[in-house]
């Protein structure tokens, strides 16, 4: 395995911070990986050429901000009824078989397509 480089960090809202990294597997190495079974239940290989040539599916969700019934509204000088700001959340999806790309590794998969497609 050589490592190429590192990614962006990415800051979660599920509260976690990640820092992908790129690297090369030689292809006889590929038989001797083995993923942590409590992480990893498959793995697969998608040919670099076919992420450079088939951009991913974007689909969008609302997000929706519901404060707790403790927040507290006058310490902070705004009403119950504060109108606050909706925000979305986007998801690529990668088609690929019955092993679609999506979420968190298509966000990485998108991000290093884009950076090697400059």
């Amino acid at each position: 395995i050589q490592l190429l480089g590192r990614l962006d960090f990415i800051a979660h809202r599920a509260n976690f911070l990640m820092q992908p990294v790129l690297a090369q597997v030689d292809r006889e190495a590929l038989t001797h990986i083995r993923p942590n079974p409590s992480e990893v239940e498959e793995t697969f290989l998608v040919p670099l050429s076919h992420l450079m040539e088939h951009p991913p599916q974007e689909f969008e969700y609302p997000l929706v901000p519901s404060p707790g019934a403790d927040f507290p509204y006058s310490l902070v000088g705004i009403p119950e009824n504060y109108p606050w700001r909706l925000g979305r959340e986007n998801v690529p999806v990668y088609p690929w078989g019955e092993h679609p790309i999506w979420g968190l590794t298509a966000r990485i998969t998108r991000h290093l397509v884009g950076l090697l497609k400059k």
